[in-house]
């Protein structure tokens, strides 16, 4: 069974790749994820993608600098380990069998696709069953990115009550030998990571200047400290941007290198915008969960 958004455009040999995990391992595997690119700034031809230019708008750079993190950079290793949290609703192969005993998409759920996943799994290890859920870098769909904060702002906060709701429903899972890597490691590192983190950044924002103020903060280990964070999480990004390129999506390397500036660029302002709208969805507890209009400009060049 494939599930995809209606907006997408896949390359060619998309569903080929993918399913090549499926053959295989028949038996086992239970659902493969694709590489989910932005498609702004590209060229589009009778429904392929013909060549991948980098968009002019830096807002839009900083989300394909995010998703190369994100999908390169992260999701292979966590395949490795059959610790993937999350299929990304844009592109997924699923059994259809299986689909079928954990019922599908639940009705209502902001965080579907990652609840869905996180089901397959709860599923498979309740039962004892074996099982894997595979992440295929070469199979590639293209999205297109939201081209203003308005938009981004209303993704992102669609996203975090989504993760809210997934962490709220699957907290038992949370270090809990009973599910492996999963539980132990993947699901932990991602609810410290991508639910913790924006609030204990946050937090920092308004404890560090106070601290300094009443002198309780020694400047001589503080500053080499948050140096050293900003070098890790260039580090980070850096090897996101190798591994990409191991792959020759864009048409010329000079689009490559125009990310690399956006490296350290997006630790001021950027990353603290999103953090801001994702701490502020934790507070929008009792607002009835709904999609809202996700705008569509049309940004390739056809």
């Amino acid at each position: 069974m494939l599930l995809t958004d209606a907006d997408v455009v896949m390359d060619g040999e998309c569903v080929l790749r993918a399913m090549r995990h499926v053959v295989e391992d028949r038996q086992r595997t239970i659902a493969v994820g694709g590489n989910i690119r932005p498609i702004n700034g590209s060229t589009v031809n009778r429904g392929r993608v013909t060549d991948t230019h980098m968009p002019r708008g830096r807002l839009e750079r900083m989300q394909i600098l995010e998703y190369i993190r994100s999908f390169i950079g992260a999701r292979p290793g966590l395949s490795l380990m059959n610790g993937l949290v999350l299929i990304s609703g844009a592109f997924g192969i699923y059994r259809r069998d299986i689909m079928a005993q954990v019922g599908g998409f639940r009705e209502g759920h902001l965080g579907e696709d990652m609840d869905l996943t996180m089901r397959l799994h709860k599923h498979m290890r309740d039962r004892g069953l074996e099982y894997r859920i595979v992440y295929a870098a070469d199979a590639v769909c293209w999205t297109e990115v939201p081209v203003n904060r308005r938009i981004l702002k209303k993704q992102r906060v669609r996203w975090h009550r989504g993760l809210s709701m997934v962490v709220k429903d699957f907290k038992h899972m949370l270090w809990n030998p009973r599910y492996g890597l999963l539980g132990m490691f993947t699901w932990p590192s991602f609810f410290l990571f991508e639910y913790v983190a924006p609030i204990v950044e946050v937090l920092g924002w308004f404890i560090l200047p106070f601290s300094v103020i009443t002198g309780d903060l020694n400047l001589a280990y503080a500053i080499p400290l948050t140096l050293f964070a900003f070098f890790l999480g260039a580090v980070n990004s850096l090897i996101g941007l190798y591994l990409d390129e191991s792959y020759g999506y864009f048409s010329s390397p000079l689009d490559a290198l125009r990310l690399l500036g956006l490296v350290f660029l997006e630790n001021l302002g950027f990353r603290q915008q999103t953090v801001v709208w994702r701490v502020r969805s934790l507070f929008m507890g009792n607002k009835p969960p709904e999609w809202g209009n996700m705008e569509r400009v049309g940004v390739a060049n056809v």
